[in-house]
């Protein structure tokens, strides 16, 4: 357990650093997000072929089709988070993606009529106070730091929406035969969304080879695969805890590399958006406690 939880922890620093690769560039945020998911697709495709050899029928084009939708979303999810990261420290920009957390038993009712709880309610509410506490300190202390909590708020819903369909479609699929097409197609999206919008495609200085090749290869391939073998791992609860550790290690390296320090009213803020996850997946820990006790006895 110790050995998984430490392997789990450079993970999450990994994740943390995101906020670091995406600051140190300059590329245009729609080329960088493109760029970020086709070379992760690229190095991780020996690993979509094995999965493909494993499944028990040939290969058809429609087996993919799960991927197509969460991958739309992902892409809608670094596009905006990219520029609303660019805009504000490191540390809030990791915070509010954190909320995905409360907005899922939301999004699975409407998809899937999943019940909502009490506790999420008050879970959602006080993320929401948090959110509109910051944001309205925001709005006085600088307009630009208003703007970037928006965009990473809108980047918050994307990526809900992305897992909560990966949620609903993974299960059914070996993962890197779910994800590789996935990240292929959010690249696609985010290439061709650069393109038409005449966007400067290319890398122009060291900083921004730097920025790619961090978000691929530590962010996404070491970071997202140490996620998902934590969750083969460990409970669902503890990965999503440990998830929490993330805004930290962007804080941390924030300070280190940039010098970031968030005004101190963002340090309230962080409470209350913070003890809105705690809730849901503290007491969602519970209560399937309680539902395996009472199935036992």
């Amino acid at each position: 357990m110790n050995l998984i939880l430490f392997i789990m922890m450079i993970g999450m620093a990994a994740g943390g650093a995101a906020v670091v690769f995406v600051k140190i560039g300059t590329i245009h945020p729609v080329a960088l997000a493109s760029y970020r998911l086709l070379l992760s697709s690229i190095i991780l495709f020996p690993w979509f072929i094995k999965d493909m050899k494993a499944n028990d029928q040939p290969f058809r084009l429609r087996q993919i089709i799960p991927s197509l939708l969460p991958g739309v979303f992902l892409a809608g999810h670094f596009i905006f988070w990219i520029i609303g990261a660019r805009m504000i420290p490191g540390a809030q920009a990791s915070l509010i993606t954190t909320m995905s957390t409360m907005f899922m038993p939301f999004l699975m009712y409407f998809m899937i009529k999943e019940k909502i709880t009490r506790w999420e309610l008050l879970g959602s509410l006080l993320a929401l106070t948090g959110t509109f506490y910051l944001g309205l300190k925001d709005s006085n202390y600088a307009v630009e730091y208003l703007k970037g909590d928006i965009l990473c708020f809108i980047s918050m819903i994307f990526v809900t929406f992305y897992l909560a369909f990966a949620r609903r479609y993974r299960k059914n699929t070996r993962l890197w035969f779910y994800m590789v097409p996935l990240y292929i197609t959010g690249g696609l999206v985010c290439f061709f969304i650069a393109l038409f919008s005449g966007a400067d495609m290319m890398p122009r200085s060291n900083n921004d080879w730097i920025s790619i090749l961090g978000l691929a290869v530590i962010c996404t391939v070491i970071g997202h695969s140490i996620n998902n073998y934590g969750m083969r791992k460990l409970r669902g609860q503890l990965v999503s805890l440990l998830n929490l550790t993330q805004i930290l290690f962007a804080s941390f390296l924030s300070f280190i590399v940039f010098g970031e320090i968030p005004p101190v009213y963002f340090y309230p803020a962080a409470i209350l958006i913070l003890t809105g996850p705690l809730i849901v997946i503290l007491i969602d820990q519970k209560n399937k406690k309680h539902v395996l006790e009472k199935s036992k006895a």
